[in-house]
């Protein structure tokens, strides 16, 4: 069931690399010898021997990578290596259909820790095993970054023989016959000043040199929509059959392993797929599961443990190999204050990933409320080197799964007096984000503060200024309410599922907090959209217009209908205020629970004084 498959490459990858290179070798040779006017003093062995270094070179770059589970040492790319899927709009096919067999220039995109990397590395392999006649260049981009003058096809050369690129119009022809693919690995690793000029070059190339493929790869932020060469394709998350087939490969210690294949295969992948799903998230819960021998279903729990899993090392616990260097020496106590403050005011901020600027900000800003005396670049190596809280994406710093954010950020707000907790949340409520993960780790550590100390407030203060809108105008509460849920009122077409901006507060506190808190606050839409709908059906002559009223959207001139109407006969004014009525009684229940609560503390304090 579970196993490593066999690497080729290992046995047999340089052997296919060196046939490739005395091929490609012999051939410009031959190209050579038909288009020189005099003898070459370039040989056909010396062209054979100088491809056959270069591929074998690159072949050993690709072969044997580093992971979070083997970062000491390089270990067989095609060991461990899962094969993914690549879509494009709602197709989804094998890597090999699309980097293979698909002829044309395609730019892959994936989220961090999704393997995009690896994936460059296996397409370039993969074309050695096939040995179609071509040579793949593998090319790291961010090493134009350096460049005093960027240009990409000299870097390129740079790459191959000295020999073989020595006489340009011989290369020029070898270009012209698409002899070569090239791989460039990293586009979001480039320098933002460098990145327009480097797409021009390649569209020129891809001009100049049409029948030579392109390979790009990059973040999912990055947007391609302006590459008019390419098609964008997008790594799909593991599946739980590749989840598992994944872990199997691992190389980590057996019987470990066999346990974490079988809860993820009974029920692990069902309850935590959405860490699953990612390669390198599912290596931390391998590793976590393995550290406590089980798998907690809390977020918060978990996310307590896959820390300190990574803090303490994995590698240490199980062979005592390496003693790990670490700049900063930081205890856990300290190294988990700093990225309490550092994850809280980032969060705040909205800033999910970092620059290099950003990074060092929030770390300086982080170490002096913490009152920890340490160079936040040193803390920045640790906390991407050893520790593995972040990752370098490009030129950016991310998350290994965002959710760590979330979590030190819920940490940091109940824990610390130095955040004042309601305005915190209110912020975060504020921010057009999805928030569902921070508020579930949240009410898992601090629910009862998060209650009486925000949501509580919050409410109170959303049923003042619903209860002022009722009283002056049944329309405007209507209104306010549908801004609120996201239908506008402005001219525009919007779905119902997202409010302005500018009501994105209570949106967030109604609609999401509230609900996660107490189910009976579920908020279901359909109705509001059939009634304001029902008004506009069969009396609109406009082609564009009923168009809309056949799709799930909703547009201002349905609302301005409706509104013509009497406010107080609609249904959905009855549903928005013994909503707000449903709110007063809960706000209500729940400042009487906790006044009984405060009574009994209070009577047992009496009780215990008394008795002193």
């Amino acid at each position: 069931m579970v196993g490593g498959a066999e690497s080729v490459m290992a046995k047999s990858g340089i052997g296919f690399s060196a046939e490739l290179g005395r091929r490609f070798g012999s051939e410009i040779y031959d190209a050579i010898r038909r288009g020189a006017k005099k003898a070459t003093v370039l040989t056909k062995e010396v062209m054979e021997i100088g491809f056959s270094e270069f591929i074998a070179s690159n072949t050993e770059r690709c072969a044997n990578v580093k992971t979070i589970i083997n970062r000491y040492e390089r270990v067989p790319l095609l060991n461990i290596y899962e094969d993914c899927l690549l879509s494009i709009g709602d197709k989804s096919s094998p890597e090999s259909e699309v980097t293979i067999d698909y002829g044309g220039n395609i730019i892959i995109r994936g989220s961090a820790g999704s393997g995009k990397s690896f994936l460059m590395k296996r397409t370039f392999l993969r074309m050695i095993e096939i040995n179609r006649g071509y040579v793949p260049i593998f090319f790291e981009l961010r090493s134009l970054n350096d460049s005093s003058k960027v240009n990409l096809l000299e870097s390129l050369f740079d790459f191959m023989p000295p020999d073989a690129v020595r006489d340009k119009n011989l290369l020029d022809r070898m270009l012209q016959k698409g002899r070569f693919v090239f791989l460039l690995d990293g586009y979001d690793e480039l320098y933002e000043k460098i990145k327009q000029k480097v797409s021009t070059q390649i569209e020129r190339i891809i001009g100049k040199y049409p029948r030579c493929r392109i390979i790009i790869s990059g973040r999912s932020s990055e947007s391609f929509e302006a590459w008019q060469h390419f098609n964008v394709y997008t790594i799909e998350p593991l599946t739980k059959k590749s989840c598992l087939s994944l872990i199997g490969k691992a190389i980590f210690p057996d019987e470990e392993k066999e346990r974490f294949y079988r809860n993820v295969d009974e029920s692990l992948f069902d309850t935590h797929g959405q860490y699953l799903s990612n390669p390198l998230m599912t290596y931390v819960m391998m590793m976590t599961a393995d550290k406590f021998n089980e798998f907690p279903r809390e977020m918060s729990s978990f996310y307590a443990k896959a820390f300190e899993t990574l803090y303490s090392g994995h590698d240490i616990l199980k062979s005592n190999q390496f003693k790990r260097e670490v700049k900063c020496g930081l205890k856990f106590t300290e190294l988990e204050t700093i990225l309490r403050y550092f994850c809280a005011v980032s969060y705040a901020d909205s800033i999910f990933e970092y620059d290099d600027r950003s990074v060092i900000k929030y770390l300086e800003m982080a170490l002096t409320v913490a009152k920890i005396d340490k160079m936040p670049e040193d803390v920045l190596d640790d906390i991407t080197g050893a520790y593995c809280i972040l990752i370098r994406d490009g030129l950016k710093y991310a998350y290994i799964h965002r959710s760590f954010q979330e979590y030190f950020a819920a940490l940091g707000v109940s824990s610390s007096h130095k955040i004042d907790f309601f305005e915190y949340n209110d912020k975060v409520l504020s921010a057009q984000r999805e928030i569902n993960g921070y508020i579930e780790i949240l009410s898992e550590i601090a629910k009862e503060k998060f209650v009486s100390e925000f949501l509580i407030r919050a409410l109170e203060k959303y049923v003042h200024e619903m209860d002022g809108l009722v009283k002056a105008s049944p329309k405007n509460f209507v209104l306010r309410h549908l801004e609120e849920y996201g239908v506008s009122g402005d001219g525009s077409v919007s779905y119902i599922v997202f409010p302005r901006e500018v009501y994105r507060r209570n949106y967030a506190l109604v609609v999401e907090v509230l609900p996660f808190i107490d189910s009976r606050f579920a908020f279901r839409p359909f109705h509001v959209i059939e009634e304001i709908r029902a008004n506009c059906k069969g009396v609109e002559t406009d082609p564009e217009r009923n168009r809309l009223l056949n799709d799930d959207t909703v547009g201002s001139f349905m609302i301005e209908k409706m509104l013509k109407r009497d406010i107080l006969k609609l249904r959905m004014y009855r549903y928005f205020k013994d909503r707000l009525a449903e709110i007063k009684n809960y706000v209500r229940e729940v400042n009487d629970e906790y006044q009984r609560d405060r009574l009994k503390i209070q009577s047992m304090r009496q009780v215990l004084f008394s008795k002193k």
